[in-house]
């Protein structure tokens, strides 16, 4: 009983862990789409009274640089990498429970 409920435990930190990282992959995935279009000339499609709305006192302190081409990419190498472990490890806490 303790080992199905260590299992399950198992079963579940790795689901998660798998969610938060496609959840990274995915917002990284929006920012690489939203930097190729504004290199396209792509106007914004929120308005500017929305965007400050959603900054907060930190943000607004700070100056906004986007980042390089190359980090972004990187940036989504690195998540896919990872999200690839993850699902592994789901996978075999899975397997395990078979």
């Amino acid at each position: 009983m303790k080992l199905e409920r260590l299992e399950s435990i198992r079963n579940t930190a790795a689901h998660a862990e798998l969610e938060k990282l496609t959840r990274r992959f995915e917002e990284a995935q929006q920012r690489e789409r939203v930097a190729l279009a504004r290199r396209r000339g792509q106007l914004s499609t929120v308005s500017p009274a929305d965007r400050a709305r959603r900054l907060s006192p930190a943000v607004l302190s700070r100056v906004h640089r986007p980042r390089p081409n190359s980090r972004r990419r990187e940036e989504m190498v690195i998540l896919r990498q990872a999200m690839y472990a993850a699902r592994d490890k789901l996978d075999a806490v899975r397997r395990s429970l078979a």
